[in-house]
């Protein structure tokens, strides 16, 4: 798979007079660089690295070269370097650049189990496989724009920057509307208050929905969660900007008024889940750090694993506390719950059915929000045979190869292979190979994208 590949920013910053200091490093005690001692024109160290990174940006399937077809591209670019192959290997292995080891995915170690009683859509069944755990059939033929199933989120969490408006009253305590229309005194104008607290709900039906909310503003009789303390929690989220902490505080509480745990936990504990600290494993370090690079649901890609943990068991303690009284929260349940919430959100909400889709960089499926408490439509794109698997996009599909693959492997646990990406991984590398032999390669033409699975696919059901 192809990765991004930055220079360690205090490198890359690095100006044409800091050459000196930067092959410093790389000086040996009788006073030689890694440099060719010759006459010609021989490349700085940082040059070097420089024009093959700028190779790999401009075909990111040149990744995958080895060194000696790199070397050449390189030479191709720049024919009055004095250069050779493994001067390029050793400046490439000096900097980190060059790494044998497979990308690091974390889909085998991902757990999930049928939900019991789930009721399904017509023309729906959902069936477990060995290779992809919880999928979605089509169980007769359906039409293209045909409308599967309307879903409300399971939990409905507001977005981690909302909350303070609504802790201001100036958005809705349930859906977090932003209230829009006033009276001259600055109330908001059609709101309904809470008696007991400063919070306002956009309507009746958002007040009557707001199951949690004494838990989470001002406790009371019924009430076991210590609400003083989950706001405590509630800040910790905010100044770290932490949405996935944030969303299972609100799953996590939403489980415990389920008192009969008939409803809500078991259709949790049924979704796929991962611990987090598996899932930080992905994360390129590298990457990551130099890029300030986050993760799309907030959870700590720009840190390294030390700064992670501490983050994490800082928000367990916190959230223990808040809980205590009613549950004894582990820090092994914790992870499980981050995990859980980042690979199963769709725009910050939970939705059962829709956790069952697996991913497909064509998809057939198309996935519609309707708003935040109104929750998602199914469509499908195109016609489906019975027996077909529905698959939906986990990523924006305009994004190029390397970045799919990337958001993939490091948010989901897997490196796709769906027909599109291995098509795409095909064209790629025929440009880096046309561009190493000085050839131009054939003009793309628009290709006759294939079915996502073949019909006549024997399911491996376990």
């Amino acid at each position: 798979m192809c990765l991004p590949v930055i220079i360690r920013a205090d490198q890359a910053k690095q100006g044409p007079n800091a050459r000196g200091e930067l092959l410093s490093t790389h000086m040996t005690n009788g006073g030689s660089s890694t440099q060719e001692n010759t006459t010609e024109n021989v490349p700085h160290d940082r040059e070097v690295v420089e024009a093959v990174i700028a190779i790999w940006n401009d075909n990111p399937a040149t990744e995958a070269l080895g060194i000696p077809k790199l070397h050449a591209l390189v030479k191709k670019n720049h024919p009055d370097w004095s250069l050779s192959a493994n001067r390029v290997k050793g400046l490439l292995k000096s900097h980190g650049l060059l790494s044998n080891a497979p990308p690091v995915t974390y889909v085998a170690e991902t757990e999930s189990h049928l939900t019991p009683d789930m009721n399904l859509p017509d023309g729906v069944k959902v069936l477990m496989t060995k290779a992809r755990g919880k999928a979605l059939y089509a169980s007769k033929f359906l039409e293209q724009g045909q409308e599967l199933w309307t879903e409300p989120p399971m939990v409905v969490v507001a977005p981690l920057a909302v909350v303070p408006l609504m802790r201001k009253a100036l958005a809705c305590a349930y859906c977090a509307r932003p209230f829009q229309t006033r009276s001259k005194e600055g109330t908001p104008v059609g709101a309904s208050d809470c008696k007991d607290c400063i919070a306002r709900w956009c309507s009746p039906k958002c007040r009557r929905a707001d199951g949690i909310h004494a838990s989470t503003w001002h406790g009371g009789t019924n009430v076991k969660v210590d609400s003083s303390k989950w706001q405590k929690y509630e800040s910790f989220c905010l100044e770290n900007e932490w949405t996935a902490a944030y969303a299972y505080g609100i799953v996590l509480l939403w489980i415990l008024r389920d008192v009969k745990k008939i409803d809500l936990e078991p259709k949790i504990a049924s979704l796929a889940k991962v611990r987090q600290d598996v899932r930080q494993k992905a994360i390129d370090p590298e990457f990551a750090v130099a890029s300030n690079a986050k993760m799309p649901f907030g959870d700590g890609a720009g840190l390294l694993s030390e700064q992670a943990e501490t983050l994490w068991k800082e928000g367990y303690e916190l959230l223990k506390q808040a809980v205590s009284t009613c549950r004894e929260l582990t820090y092994e349940e914790y992870l499980y719950g981050l995990g859980m919430v980042n690979i199963n959100n769709l725009d910050g909400n939970l939705f059962l059915i829709y956790s069952h889709l697996n991913h497909s960089c064509e998809p057939n499926v198309e996935v519609k929000v309707l708003g935040r408490t109104s929750g998602i439509k199914v469509v499908t794109k195109r016609p489906i045979r019975n027996g077909e698997e529905l698959f939906t996009c986990y990523v924006n599909p305009t994004d190029p190869l390397p970045k799919r693959r990337h958001d993939l492997r490091v948010n989901w646990g897997f490196v796709c292979n769906c027909n599109r990406c291995k098509e795409e991984d095909r064209e790629a590398t025929e440009v880096a190979e046309s561009q190493l032999r000085g050839t131009t390669p054939p003009p793309t033409t628009e290709r006759t994208r294939r079915k996502s699975v073949r019909f006549d696919e024997k399911v491996d059901l376990v």
